[in-house]
């Protein structure tokens, strides 16, 4: 994870194999901004860690580094929310807190997304990338993000620790706290919801599930 101590930081780029090559060789240019997500205009795309993607069998991971005032990291599940939500003005309103939350790199705090995208401001100097041989993708994001919606749904509902996450999801929908907003893979089903109409949003992902107890100060380990 990124210390702000450090004078560089790490991002990384998942490509397919001819694409990692062309990268290695000439290094990449920011993509083009997108109609509905303009955060991303003058930026590459990556991620703060090597984590699943749907980018096939073939994928390469390539690393970078870069001077951490260039990176910004974003919502992954708000924007993937903002392209697969069945209604335009749902649409629109995610896109919209995709931009407004983006955080600087030296302000990220670990699971405050549970899907961080890395924007890197400018392109990437070829000399600044290399190829990791071997890469097991990191839960270290998404645990903590479980552990800090686990808490915040448990404090809306007033429930005991030992309830599980998905009935804790359904109560605050059951309330009408909190709707689905938009469906999409990642590369597995993610569910996106609103709470309180827009005062925040939460990911609920397959491997979220089974969790149940989440020991009180945040100590040890998820219990599922």
């Amino acid at each position: 994870m990124f210390d702000r101590n450090n004078l560089i930081a790490s991002v990384y780029l998942a490509a397919s194999r001819a694409d990692a090559e062309v990268w290695l060789a000439q290094g990449m240019g920011p993509a083009p901004a997108a109609a509905n997500l303009p955060l991303g205009m003058g930026r590459v795309s990556a991620w703060l860690a090597p984590e699943p993607v749907l980018t096939g069998t073939e994928t390469v991971w390539l690393v970078a580094v870069v001077e951490p005032a260039r990176v910004l990291v974003a919502d992954w599940d708000l924007a993937c929310g903002a392209a697969a939500a069945p209604l335009a003005e749902d649409a629109r309103r995610l896109a919209e807190v995709y931009s407004r939350t983006a955080t600087p790199l030296t302000d990220y705090r670990l699971g405050q997304f549970r899907r961080p995208q890395a924007l890197v401001r400018g392109a990437l100097d070829p000399i600044t990338l290399a190829r990791l041989p071997d890469v097991e993708p990191s839960a270290e994001q998404g645990a903590a993000y479980a552990r800090q919606l686990y808490r915040s749904l448990r404090a809306m509902v007033g429930a005991p620790a030992d309830v599980p996450l998905i009935a804790l999801v359904a109560a605050v929908v059951a309330r009408g706290r909190a709707r689905l907003v938009a469906a999409y893979p990642d590369p597995d089903p993610i569910h996106l919801y609103v709470v309180d109409e827009g005062g925040w949003y939460f990911s609920l992902a397959a491997e979220f599930k089974a969790i149940t107890a989440l020991p009180e100060g945040g100590v040890g380990r998820i219990k599922g």
